[in-house]
């Protein structure tokens, strides 16, 4: 057998093992009940892999209404002279936060979790580096604020009479000397 051969036997063995462990996870999350043994002690690792790939499902399957209500983000920005003004997020210019563009909802919502977090500290230092050539300012502090409103249990909305509940997260501040 060529050596050629042998590695496109290799990459086929590893590419089969890859797709079966993510399979096995994937089955896992979905059938498994989660108070289980094994879902308690696996639970962390399968979380953060099933939200690392975009396939975490955590949503009832019977619902009948999203869970968000609205949701907005904008970056805080202070400047060496701690003048405070907010920016859109949306890189490359940012603009402002595009409601209709599904894909910012679930990118601005992930890169607020730890599993993310990388992700987010290379996004604000592109953010700083944008807002530094554009304004012609020094950028001391950047923190993300997501806002949005998560709509209630039915239960709750029977009591409280409130259809949505108003939330603000702020990560960061960001900052820089």
């Amino acid at each position: 057998m060529k050596s050629q051969d042998k590695i496109k036997k290799l990459i086929r063995v590893i590419l089969t093992i890859l797709l079966s462990v993510h399979l096995v996870i994937i089955v896992m999350q979905g059938l498994i009940p989660s108070k289980s043994t094994i879902m308690k002690k696996l639970s962390p690792w399968i979380y953060d892999y099933t939200l690392m790939t975009g396939c975490k499902q955590n949503w009832p399957m019977f619902t009948t209404i999203p869970l968000y209500h609205s949701h907005h983000v904008e970056l805080e920005v202070v400047d060496s002279n701690k003048n405070t003004f907010r920016l859109g997020p949306s890189i490359p210019g940012l603009k402002k936060y595009n409601h209709s563009y599904l894909r910012y909802h679930t990118t601005f919502s992930r890169m607020r979790t730890n599993t993310y977090k990388l992700y987010m500290n290379a996004y604000m230092e592109n953010a700083k580096r944008m807002i530094e050539q554009e304004h012609n300012i020094k950028v001391r502090s950047l923190t993300m604020i997501f806002a949005y409103e998560k709509l209630q249990k039915l239960y709750v909305i029977r009591r409280k009479k409130e259809m949505v509940k108003s939330h603000e997260i702020q990560i960061g501040p960001y900052t820089w000397d």
